[in-house]
């Protein structure tokens, strides 16, 4: 219920209060809205001289809620192929009282690193009643030991 409310409430006054915040979460999201990204940047609301957004969803467990969104732009990952080098890492673990909170809601926060070169990955994790406190721990200390183990090495 919670998680449906924010969307149905909380998202229109944000995207309201905060008009350009919508074509930065789609151009962040990549191939997941790739023909609405590519219509706002042919009408100029995208910009194009923005950094270009590699996206993708990687699990981590059997549960749906173990997803991370992973981001990285292109002109780091092409870095990382060529000096075999890998990007700077940042693990994102979003909040949400235990019981609400999902890692889409996150996405924006990443831009500033994006722009930096990091590989940005949001983890997302089962919240309450799908898991207790100790199986939410569970999932990101599991989540972490994934993802580090995965990007330390990249490009080289």
């Amino acid at each position: 219920f919670v998680n449906t409310a924010t969307r149905t409430i909380a998202a229109p006054i944000f995207y309201k209060t905060y008009p350009y915040c919508f074509p930065e979460f789609l151009r962040i999201s990549g191939h997941e809205y790739a023909w609405l990204v590519s219509t706002l940047r042919f009408m100029g609301v995208i910009s194009s001289n923005q950094p270009n957004i590699n996206f993708s969803k990687e699990d981590y467990g059997p549960h749906e809620k173990q997803v991370a969104q992973v981001m990285i732009s292109q002109k780091a990952q092409e870095a990382e192929m060529t000096n075999g080098k890998a990007a700077p890492l940042l693990l994102f673990l979003h909040g949400g009282a235990w019981g609400s909170g999902f890692a889409t809601m996150y996405r924006l926060l990443s831009l500033p690193f994006l722009k930096r070169n990091y590989r940005v990955v949001i983890l997302g994790y089962r919240t309450y009643p799908d898991a207790t406190i100790e199986g939410q721990v569970d999932d990101l200390v599991q989540a972490v030991e994934v993802f580090t183990n995965k990007y330390r090495g990249v490009g080289g």
